[in-house]
């Protein structure tokens, strides 16, 4: 029964280990979360295309973590299967060791019965007899006695083990649950920045359309007075020709 419990123990353990390794890559992932949006917002401006592909890069991410999250609490559900099968399982076995004990006591009962009813039996001595089954009735309700008690110290671990599970799964579930959300808020924040970026891009390409147009019509300025230049530098010369 001992080794048992200790199963159920070290089975509860690993289940803590596994809860810690999840709330560290947790950890990981927010790390590396930050340090890709401020990549993106560095390079914002200059690489749209890198910004697309961080974007969808950082969803695979998150979609594959919390792919993993589900296949462990799959496992941990099923490892909290396994463990209440077992502890059903010794819970019948005590139940019918119960049973057995139960029988042997009420046989002794009626054995002794009928020797207080003055019925011989085929034995040397009644008072031998009787003082044997007064022994064998105080051995069996001896271990009827720890066998009652042992189920019960089981049934009460099973049960504290049972809501503890219960109580770091549902926290697990909801660190999950949490992570989810914050990353459905830091892609919708994503994208806001890209929209905001691409406006911001379509503002700057605006301003050096606007540029170049200024730069065009300047260019065509420049050209006209310098024609109108060369003419009077020509009419000039003519006229110094005559005089």
């Amino acid at each position: 029964m001992s080794e048992e419990l200790e199963y159920l123990k070290v089975l509860l353990y690993a289940s803590q280990v596994e809860a810690q390794k999840l709330r560290k890559q947790k950890e990981e992932k927010d790390a590396l979360l930050k340090t890709f949006q401020v990549k993106l917002e560095v390079e914002a401006l200059g690489n749209l295309p890198a910004q697309r592909n961080l974007s969808e890069d950082i969803s695979k991410r998150e979609i594959q973590s919390l792919k993993k999250q589900v296949t462990v609490l799959k496992e941990e559900i099923g490892l909290e299967g396994s463990k209440l099968a077992i502890a059903n399982a010794v819970q019948e076995q005590l139940k019918t060791d119960l049973a057995d004990e139960k029988e042997k006591c009420r046989f002794t009962r009626e054995v002794t019965k009928l020797y207080q009813m003055n019925i011989q039996l085929d034995q040397p001595s009644r008072d031998q007899v009787a003082d044997y089954l007064q022994f064998e009735i105080r051995t069996v309700k001896e271990v009827l006695r720890q066998k009652e008690e042992e189920l019960e110290k089981l049934m009460a671990e099973n049960k504290y083990n049972y809501f503890e599970n219960c109580a770091e799964k549902c926290r697990i579930q909801e660190e999950t649950s949490a992570a989810r959300r914050e990353a459905d808020l830091l892609r919708d924040e994503m994208k806001t920045l890209v929209k905001n970026m691409n406006a911001k891009s379509e503002e700057l390409l605006g301003q050096l359309r606007d540029s170049t147009e200024k730069c065009e019509e300047m260019e065509i300025d420049c050209n006209i007075q310098l024609l109108e230049l060369q003419k009077r530098h020509e009419l000039l010369n003519y006229y110094a020709s005559l005089g």
